[in-house]
């Protein structure tokens, strides 16, 4: 028989409609992280890949003309440099996820145990489950090893082409390299090189997103004797795309087992929570229970929640937090709508700082 917690009797009417807001918040939270790891990866590509790139062009431009010996021999090294350089930046990715998923899992153990008032023995997928889970789940059906190989496939062949372009069109080294890199009037934004950081922007918040449902998923299913089921919750974007309207579906419960498994898209920001069974599915008399907490494990579970009204009931720092102080200010007073300044640019968060704003 679980223990009743005596402290826990000052719960909101339900733990569900907790577990729920709290799995916004920290939604919420993890876009910042993603930033962070964005910026890391991101900032490999700047500092490595596209030097190396670069200075080999310089100087290998030099000495090719349009069907030399030599050009082939540029192509098959830009795929090799490339090939070489993501891999690096997916091992830095893999070493980012591994700690991640292993701090989402002892983020969503230690909420299920603070929201409940009775004490659960809550179980926790092994590190080793999560580790093999990162390599080998796919993510929009494809591993993310393969997304890495993809991307730089996909690289080499653009850069390859913007030279070819170039020699037939007898353009100097200068005029060719610009094509590649881009100019910095325009911050780099028109270089061929500014697509993959795009692409590789997409997979990387995705993979943290990837990562972090995967997990969620496998402790959901470790407690499957408490957790009667998962719902999807439509946060972070008021313009959802009808797939995620879709699967949230007015707040229906979904088995832990036929789940949907987010992200559902690229950029998807929707999450999950875990719904707790009632006092009654769990087999525990309310008499048994403190009053005061009796109300807490009915089993109900928040209505459709959107995002704006999600927000709305939040303190003025998460406000500001997900909008910024002034917009914050400006969704208070009604003068604007959510849907005018949601797509914040956020702060890096690092991992530690993940870890201690959302406990």
């Amino acid at each position: 028989m679980p223990r009743i917690d005596p402290r826990l009797n000052d719960l909101p009417q339900s733990v569900n409609e907790l577990i729920a807001d709290r799995a916004i918040r920290h939604t919420l939270f993890m876009e910042r992280y993603k930033t962070s790891v964005v910026n890391e990866i991101i900032g490999m590509l700047n500092k490595t890949v596209e030097p190396a790139l670069i200075a080999k062009l310089e100087k290998s431009l030099r000495k090719i003309t349009r069907m030399s010996p030599n050009l082939i021999k540029l192509f098959r090294e830009n795929g090799e440099l490339m090939r070489a350089e993501f891999r690096v930046m997916e091992s830095k990715l893999y070493e980012h996820m591994r700690d991640f998923a292993n701090a989402e899992s002892q983020w969503q153990i230690a909420t299920l145990k603070s929201a409940t008032p009775i004490a659960f023995d809550f179980v926790a997928p092994s590190p080793k489950l999560l580790k093999t889970l990162i390599t080998n789940a796919p993510m929009q059906g494809v591993l993310v090893k393969d997304w890495f190989g993809n991307l730089a496939r996909e690289t080499a062949f653009k850069v390859n082409q913007q030279i070819q372009l170039g020699i037939v069109e007898g353009e100097g080294i200068e005029k060719i390299v610009r094509r590649i890199k881009g100019t910095r009037a325009a911050r780099y934004s028109d270089g061929i090189l500014n697509i993959s950081r795009h692409h590789l922007r997409a997979v990387v918040r995705s993979s943290v997103s990837h990562v972090a449902h995967t997990t969620r998923d496998e402790v959901y299913k470790e407690n499957q004797d408490i957790i009667k089921g998962v719902q999807v919750i439509l946060t972070l974007d008021t313009r959802t795309c009808l797939a995620c309207v879709k699967i949230a579906n007015g707040g229906k419960i979904y088995p832990v087992d036929s789940a949907p498994h987010l992200p559902l898209h690229w950029s998807c920001r929707c999450t999950t929570a875990p719904v707790l069974k009632s006092w009654k599915e769990l087999g525990i008399k309310l008499k048994e229970a403190p009053e005061g907490t009796r109300a807490s494990m009915n089993g109900q579970v928040p209505e459709d929640m959107t995002y704006p009204a999600w927000l709305r009931k939040q303190p003025i720092e998460i406000q500001n937090e997900a909008l910024g102080e002034s917009r914050a200010k400006l969704f208070r007073s009604g003068r604007l709508k959510l849907n005018e300044f949601v797509d914040r640019n956020n702060r890096p968060l690092k991992l530690s700082e993940l870890q201690k704003i959302a406990s």
